[in-house]
């Protein structure tokens, strides 16, 4: 569950920090999206900039209480009789034929979109990669979790290494900086912090943890060296556009790293003012609805999705992208009830999917941590049938598993 627990305590963190940001950050002037997506809610600057605050707010109170109910939960879980559970193999996946399969798939779509990158067309500029290469792009979005989970819970060290390898492949060839940093959260930190609390759990059995964390630290600090090497390269591609841009400005003239400071805090509380467009557009517009979205998802319609129909609302000049409307403006968009009510429902959800897999010894919790997460972020919809198509597939594996390991 540390997964689970640490997806949703991102997701407090981030809220937190963009509620703090819209608070201290009064002058909307300064950033440029935040200031067009109030234009388009036809809102002034200053009642935009408070019902962003609201969003804020309601959001981070929904995931207080859906964290404390949590907690609460697993408290009193502790306290009573533990359930049976089924025992995983020794050597986890080592003899399934699903997981080879699936370990070689992924590594023939690395080496075709490797082949596609470098014998196709020079495209210049991400957006344009990422309309060529969008198909590879969602294949390795949806199995790059599946990696990670496999990594974390395969207690084979062939099995873990390749896993690792896979991931830092994919993430070598992604056009989202925003996964690099999920790997090594939810790769290296949480997967460190689970270890350690294993051992303050067995404090007379902690040195037989030591050698596993001794590996796993070792690991973690050669991931963190390659994904921070990678951000910084993938950063230094854009100090070209940041400083051009710092000197065209011609009100308020700053330095390049004053933009820079600018376009992070703008990043971070984007999403809050994002949701309120969606509610206040919900109001007024016919927005997609849930069944647009699905549809949207598995690629039977060219109807944009509730996050591109706000982009594309945003930036008329660009139609390739999406806004980060957080779980609020899923609610807004589609319920009646109090956004809260959803937040705190979506979280539950969640978490009890990570409970019924681990009572099963299902090894699904980082799966769904990071689900949590990226759903609160960019929309639980489009994580939702990725998510259920990564536990059909673990389910498969540790179940063919399992059949096989009673046969012998």
């Amino acid at each position: 569950m540390i997964y689970v627990v640490g997806g949703l305590a991102l997701a407090i963190c981030y809220t937190a920090a963009a509620l703090g940001i819209a608070i201290w950050q009064s002058d909307l002037s300064l950033f440029v999206d935040i200031t067009m997506a109030c234009d388009v809610s036809l809102s002034p600057l200053d009642q935009c900039r408070e019902a962003a605050i609201a969003v804020g707010r309601e959001t981070l109170a929904g995931l207080s209480l859906a964290a404390l109910m949590l907690l609460t939960a697993l408290f009193v879980e502790r306290g009573q009789q533990g359930v049976k559970r089924w025992a995983l193999p020794p050597n986890t996946f080592e003899r399934s034929i699903l997981h080879r399969a699936f370990l070689i798939g992924v590594a023939g779509l690395l080496i075709a979109h490797i082949m596609v990158r470098i014998t196709g067309p020079l495209q210049v500029g991400r957006l344009a990669m990422l309309t060529q290469e969008a198909h590879f792009a969602s294949l390795e979005n949806l199995s790059w979790p599946l990696l990670l989970q496999l990594y974390v819970a395969d207690r084979s060290r062939l099995g873990r290494y390749l896993a690792l390898a896979l991931v830092l492949a994919i993430a070598s060839l992604t056009f989202y900086r925003g996964m690099l940093l999920t790997v090594l959260v939810f790769g290296v930190g949480l997967y460190t912090l689970d270890i350690v609390w294993r051992m303050l759990q067995q404090r007379r059995h902690w040195r037989r943890y030591l050698p596993i964390l001794i590996e796993r630290s070792l690991v973690g600090l050669v991931v963190t060296f390659l994904l921070l090497s990678a951000a910084k390269s993938d950063s230094d591609s854009r100090k070209t556009a940041i400083a051009a841009t710092a000197s065209t400005t011609e009100q308020h003239p700053i330095s390049s790293q004053q933009l820079r400071q600018q376009q992070i805090l703008q990043r971070i509380t984007s999403p809050i003012y994002q949701a309120s467009l969606a509610e206040k557009l919900a109001a007024s517009n016919e927005l997609p609805t849930l069944q647009d979205g699905l549809a949207r998802k598995f690629r039977l319609s060219d109807a944009p999705n509730l996050n591109e129909y706000l982009y594309r609302t945003l930036y008329t000049y660009s139609p390739v992208g999406q806004t980060t409307s957080l779980t609020y403006g899923e609610a807004a968009a589609w319920s009646s009830a109090p956004p809260l009510i959803w937040v705190v429902s979506i979280v539950l959800l969640f978490a009890s999917l990570a409970v019924g897999g681990r009572r099963l010894a299902l090894p699904i919790g980082l799966l769904v941590g990071l689900a949590l997460w990226r759903g609160f972020i960019g929309g639980t919809l489009d994580i939702l049938p990725s998510l259920a198509l990564q536990l059909v597939a673990m389910i498969m594996i540790v179940r063919i598993q399992l059949s096989h390991g009673a046969t012998q």
